[in-house]
């Protein structure tokens, strides 16, 4: 290991500058860290270092070189595959011929499922493993640093050591639509799921509200169900889609709470501890029809300031909902937010 000595100049609470600093250390996988996405992790009898697949990932410019002069979806997922220089990024595009890409090839540590199971630590297997780890945190691979068996294992197919075979991270292409909300590539089209690696990405699990709204936003343009003219997409419609402003969070929860609200005893509820008179907010909230966020809706601000406090740092579905979260139906699920809780 290796230690740094790191200072920062602050300004004291006297208004005089002070200086502060700090020991920063490292090893040959990379820095130590104390947390991750969150997560404390103390540095009792082990430290743990972060290493970053992309330190030495100078073939992204090969990557958008390429990328500059494909003809076709065909020759993106070519050039993804070639190059493994995308660091972190999904990759989605649509070609002359309808044909629309929905991509997750990238710089990727080999880490199979096999090789998860056999190589992660305690604390790994409970932040790598859905279900066991809190839901709104990504998958998190920690392994045994003192086994070299342990180390991603190099894939012939894979353009670097270390990395994972291209062939085996999500791609989509289809003639309907595709597309990604910073979820896991598992519904890039729900009518095609998708499989892939857990250090990809979890399946199987609550999409986002932003997921949930890009997928029901592409049927009913694809539909004509929306209300714009025709069906499909053109410039004019795409731009009117690009500048929806609708809350998919008031779809599932806004008449619930409108009730709730109009329920509370005598408008009163309690509040860190003080009673606040939300009476005034019931036909706010009951007027906002449309779920819409523009600039003089009342309804919009009062309920998103609302949802943000509702959800309180954790994700959707561990809300008080009547239907919970259903696998096959999991642009619509969960749903129906219990009023009377």
């Amino acid at each position: 290991m290796t230690s740094q000595q790191v200072g920062v100049d602050v300004r004291n609470a006297d208004g005089t500058l002070g200086r502060v600093t700090r020991t920063l250390w490292s090893t040959r996988y990379g820095p130590i860290t104390t947390s991750l996405q969150g997560v404390p992790l103390p540095w009792v009898v082990s430290a743990h270092a972060v290493r970053d697949v992309n330190m030495d990932n100078l073939r992204a410019l090969n990557t958008w070189f390429r990328l500059d002069q494909a003809k076709d979806v065909h020759d993106v997922v070519n050039t993804l595959e070639t190059t493994q220089g995308v660091p972190f990024f999904n990759t989605v595009a649509s070609d002359r011929k309808g044909n629309a890409l929905y991509a997750d090839i990238q710089a990727t540590a080999n880490i199979t499922d096999e090789h998860a199971r056999s190589c992660l630590t305690m604390t790994g297997q409970l932040l790598f493993n859905p279900g066991l780890r809190p839901s709104n945190v990504p998958p998190v691979s920690i392994f045994d640093g003192k086994r070299s068996a342990y180390d991603w294992p190099d894939d012939p197919n894979a353009v670097a050591p270390g990395l994972m075979d291209p062939h085996k991270q999500p791609r989509l292409i289809r003639s309907d639509f595709v597309g990604n909300a910073n979820d896991s590539a598992w519904l890039a089209n729900p009518e095609q799921p998708l499989s892939f690696p857990k250090v990809m990405g979890d399946t199987v699990t609550p999409r986002s509200l932003r997921t949930q709204e890009l997928i029901l936003t592409a049927r009913n343009r694809i539909n004509g169900t929306d209300g714009l003219p025709g069906k499909g997409f053109t410039p004019q419609t795409m731009g009117k889609l690009l500048f929806a402003g609708n809350s998919r969070a008031a779809d599932l929860a806004l008449n619930a709470t409108v009730t709730a609200c109009r329920n509370a005893p005598f408008g009163l509820v309690l509040v860190d501890g003080n009673l606040v008179n939300v009476s005034e907010a019931c036909p706010i909230l009951d007027a906002w029809k449309d779920h819409d966020y523009t600039a003089d809706s009342r309804g919009s601000w009062l309920f998103a300031n609302y949802w943000v406090r509702l959800l309180g740092g954790q994700s959707i579905d561990k809300l008080p909902w009547r239907v919970a979260f259903d696998p096959k139906d999991p642009v619509h699920t969960p749903n129906s937010l219990v009023s009377g809780n």
